[in-house]
């Protein structure tokens, strides 16, 4: 509904959707949707949210035209960065922090340090949590966690202290499932649910090919329906919130299971299965410290 003064006209041609639309300009306010001027082919390209993906096909002259004169060079070089100065970019439409890691993952790309060093500050974090709705955080998430290294998106978000923006937790009302418990959730919970990532991304292909019963080592990706390497991993980081709940209207819910759905607008199912994921993780680890037997 915020897109729809784009003007854009989707055909699909040949079992693929193609977008049409005119070459813009843009101009940001206090929000992350901008006001829209038709323009050139150069203002179009320095708007995008990376060179790699400010580049165009002339279809006259069947040549891909670079006008920030860095996409295809970066491309070449393995390297993610954007046409203009990556604090301007950013604060503009901070769902790009998202998408940079995304696409870094994606395509095994490094970061620029200039980039690296804008994603970390506050103003981007707080840009991120004002600005952009959690419909749009989870379209990205799930991105990262369906694609070819999830583990390496979870550390970056991480290491850029986006992670608590994006699985925020409720300020108030959380207790332990325990009673008997006097257990408080800290602000350190997130580097511990990084630990338990790296457990998973460690999982041995020969325990992988014994759980499910491949005929070779695989790595994780092949073994496993990409959607339950998702929750795999979703699972591993809200790992520590599991001794925690919080009060509803009419009985406690599970902390995991209100940060999928709260907080990141997931469905209940997937928060459910993150629970029964947690569950079994007991056994997940009893195997791989026995992969080697049998």
């Amino acid at each position: 509904d915020q897109s729809k003064h784009l003007e854009t006209a989707t055909l699909r041609v040949m079992g693929f959707e193609l977008d049409f639309v005119n070459l813009r300009a843009e101009e940001y306010t206090d929000s992350r949707i901008p006001v829209m001027r038709i323009g050139t082919a150069l203002e179009d390209a320095m708007r995008r949210d990376l060179t790699i993906n400010a580049l165009f096909y002339n279809i006259n002259q069947c040549t891909v035209e670079d006008f920030t004169g860095q996409g295809i060079q970066d491309i070449k070089d393995g390297r993610v960065r954007t046409p203009l100065a990556p604090n301007q970019t950013m604060i503009d439409d901070p769902l790009r922090a998202l998408r940079t890691i995304r696409f870094a993952c994606r395509l095994g790309f490094k970061l620029d340090k200039i980039l690296e060093d804008t994603l970390a500050t506050s103003e981007v974090r707080d840009a991120l949590a004002a600005k952009v709705s959690k419909e749009r955080v989870l379209t990205e998430l799930n991105g990262m966690l369906l694609g070819p290294n999830p583990a390496r998106a979870l550390t970056m978000l991480h290491s850029f202290q986006l992670a608590s923006t994006v699985f925020s937790t409720p300020s108030a009302g959380v207790t332990p499932v325990d009673p008997e418990s006097s257990a408080t959730l800290d602000q350190e919970w997130c580097d511990k649910g990084m630990a338990k990532v790296e457990l998973v991304s460690a999982l041995s292909p020969l325990l992988l090919k014994k759980m499910f019963r491949c005929e070779e080592e695989v790595p994780m990706g092949e073994a496993m329906a990409k959607d339950w390497t998702r929750l795999l991993y979703l699972s591993a980081m809200l790992a520590p919130l599991r001794p925690f709940q919080i009060a509803s209207k009419k009985k406690p819910e599970a902390l995991v299971e209100h940060v999928v759905r709260v907080s990141l607008k997931g469905t209940v199912k997937d928060g459910a299965d993150v629970l029964l994921f947690q569950d079994c993780a007991h056994e997940l680890l009893s195997l791989s410290n026995n992969d080697v037997a049998g």
